[in-house]
């Protein structure tokens, strides 16, 4: 069945791989969403675009992805490392090719990594098992991101800062022959620049430390951005 404004490469794709699956000996069904923990903060649960049930009962998500060359998408990644809580759940991402970067996510979230071939039939080639997980090692890998990204914004607040602070140290200067109102709305501009960052600051850093509170890779993705987009900027 072809799925509304679907990518006419990934129903392709979609079919090959549900006949790989049934190759494999399991049986591709349509089930409803699995549910997840509500602890884990996602909503509705994990589906996969084919999805199977093997001989131990084993309930199988593959998503198809024809962006080979990328790391998973985080809501994949976080449905993967939700399936681990699971009893009998596998969440696996199934491609034609691979790439260094999609493999390193696929381990990092805990996802099964296949890939389709074909030598007369379909059949799906096992790169990663999700048994390959080791959630100490993720948290370790998000404590060590989450720690670069603190000092990365430690460093762009800084940078940011200093500027800012030299010239209020020059004020009477840079204000000679203004009048007192002018030099009054310069000293503010400045304060409000100031404001501005820490403000920007905060907010960055409480996404740090949601992310690591809660195991939340989108907050640090969130966080990285922010790093990256916000916190220049320019007074008077």
């Amino acid at each position: 069945m072809i799925r509304a404004f679907e990518d006419p490469r990934k129903t392709d794709l979609r079919e090959r791989v549900s006949l790989a699956v049934e190759a494999a000996g399991l049986e591709v069904v349509e089930i409803e969403l699995i549910a997840v923990p509500l602890e884990s903060g996602l909503k509705g649960g994990i589906l996969g675009d084919v999805r199977a049930i093997d001989g131990d009962g084993v309930r199988h998500a593959f998503y198809v992805r024809t962006a080979w060359d990328r790391p998973v998408p985080q809501w994949i990644a976080s449905y993967a490392h939700a399936a681990h809580s699971l009893d009998k759940v596998q969440v696996h991402v199934v491609v034609e090719q691979t790439s260094t970067a999609l493999e390193k996510s696929c381990l990092a979230c805990g996802a099964g990594l296949l890939q389709v071939v074909s030598d007369g039939d379909y059949r799906l080639l096992k790169l990663i098992d999700p048994s390959e997980y080791d959630p100490k090692q993720r948290r370790a890998d998000l404590e060590a991101r989450a720690k670069a990204l603190r000092r990365r914004l430690e460093t762009k607040l800084d940078a940011n800062l200093k500027p800012l602070k030299d010239k209020l140290a020059k004020l009477p200067d840079l204000t000679k022959g203004m009048t007192a109102q002018k030099q009054d709305e310069y000293e503010e501009r400045i304060e409000n620049s100031i404001s501005r960052l820490y403000e920007w600051s905060d907010q960055v850093s409480q996404l740090l430390d949601g992310g690591l509170a809660n195991s939340d890779e989108n907050m640090l993705a969130t966080a990285d951005r922010r790093i990256s987009e916000e916190g220049n900027v320019d007074a008077a």
